[in-house]
């Protein structure tokens, strides 16, 4: 009779999955007035490094609902929500310094009594309540690829707005075309400035 010394069949062992991290929670957002200053500034960057500056903490995002477009010797900024931007909100950073500075106005929030303490609470937004926001610039940085080379167009922003012209040119980036601009002031009938996509549309005069 065979022993059964030795017999048993060594237990493989078990590979254990790798587990994944959680998903990130959705952000929320506290909303924050501008003053006259903040409005009319046209490089963006400088709303989002004076906020920094002001809180001291550079790893909080700043949404600026706006996109500043340059034409040939202008720019334009568009703004989606005029007179506010938003800020990430995490625990801790005290938002309230925000308010009455430079570019900042108010920081929307109210005084509530928690456990019969006078709190500061903010008045927070979604990524789903900007959501529509950013959909919306993203359609303004809109694509040349809805023109076609010596169609007919009119300038609709900027120093040139109301003239027509003639597409010359389209170029790679997909958001900057070459048109020729009718200019009778100007020998030979015009000339030939680049335009964001967003600043002509199709003349259908």
């Amino acid at each position: 009779m065979p022993s059964s010394k030795g017999s048993k069949a060594k237990a493989k062992p078990v590979k254990k999955k790798a587990s994944l991290p959680p998903p990130a929670a959705p952000s929320q957002w506290v909303v924050v007035q501008l003053t006259a200053l903040g409005e009319r500034e046209k490089n963006l960057q400088l709303i989002v490094r004076s906020a920094h500056q002001i809180l001291g903490r550079s790893d909080v995002d700043v949404f600026v609902p706006a996109i500043n477009q340059k034409g040939l010797d202008d720019s334009l900024t568009t703004w989606y929500s005029e007179g506010y931007v938003f800020i990430q909100h995490q625990p801790g950073v005290s938002y309230h310094k925000l308010a009455e500075t430079s570019y900042f106005n108010t920081v929307l929030s109210t005084l509530s009594n928690i456990n019969g303490e006078r709190k500061r609470v903010y008045s927070l937004l979604t990524d789903k309540d900007l959501k529509h926001m950013r959909n919306g610039m993203q359609e303004l940085k809109s694509t040349a690829s809805r023109f076609k080379k010596d169609q007919e167009v009119r300038i609709t922003k900027g120093s040139y707005k109301g003239l027509p012209g003639k597409i010359a040119q389209i170029y790679d980036n997909g958001e900057t075309v070459q048109v020729f601009v009718q200019l009778k002031s100007i020998k030979g009938g015009g000339l030939f400035m680049d335009f964001h996509a967003s600043y002509i549309q199709k003349n259908d005069q």
